[in-house]
This record gives C-alpha cells, structure tokens and sequence, in this order.
C-alpha cells in the first residue's frame, strides 16, 4: 500500500477574493492576486523545505506527497478522514484527526504528526518515518 503524506501549507500568493479567500483577501490593486504576506511566506518556503526532503527520502512509489491548502477544507478534511479509516483508525480516532488539522500540518495516513511552526527538514524526515513505521 502507498502511503499519503499530507503538507498544510498556505499558497504564496494570496486568494482573489469572494467566498474561499474573504472579500478582498488578495486583490491587489490590477484586481489580480496579490502575493502572501512575509510571515507566510516564509512557512511556505520552510514547508517547501520539508517537501524536498521528504522527496529525497521516499520515492513517490513508495510515498504520495500532497501539498493542501488550509482553506480548502472541502477536500482536505474528508481526504485526512478516509486516509486515517483506511489506515485502521476507529471513526472516533479519524474524527479526532479531522479536528487537529491546521496550518503546517503534517498528516501521515491520516494521523496528524505535526502542528505549528514548520519543522526542521531532517525532523520532519524523522516524524514522517516514525509514523511510518506505526502506520
């Protein structure tokens, strides 16, 4: 079985605006979107760190990497539900992961393995390969 690791990480440029970006979220002046603030990209370029070890590490024969919006929550939170019953979680437990999800989250078959400021590559390589290793 191929196992699915899931990056949260916000675009780096913002959203045009109406019901997924908030009104006026990422229009710039043009109309055109606008690119994210400084804070945010630099999680998205330490998530881009973490995905380039983690593709150095797992070959997408072995591992799929998906890279997930925050805000798409339409996909991402029944996509972390199915990959954690898939993987043997109960409905509580794959329910309970649902909730965990957020921003530089990193989900491994549906287990949310990490959380919060994006990890070092190398201690990302580490939690992956521990969850991995349980899943």
């Amino acid at each position: 079985m191929r196992h699915r690791v899931l990056l949260v990480r916000e675009w780096n440029a913002g959203m045009p605006g109406g019901c997924c970006g908030g009104a006026s979220a990422g229009i710039g002046a043009e109309g055109g979107a606008r690119e994210a603030p400084a804070s945010v990209r630099a999680e998205v370029h330490a998530m881009a760190a973490v995905y380039l070890a983690l593709r150095r590490r797992w070959s997408g024969d072995e591992v799929e990497i998906t890279v997930a919006d925050p805000r798409n929550m339409v996909w991402l939170l029944p996509t972390v539900w199915r990959d954690g019953r898939r993987r043997g979680l109960s409905r509580r437990q794959a329910w309970h992961q649902t909730r965990r999800v957020a921003r530089n989250a990193v989900v491994v078959d549906g287990e949310v393995v990490f959380t919060g400021t994006p990890p070092h590559p190398a201690e990302a390589v580490a939690i992956v390969g521990a969850a991995l290793a349980r899943g």
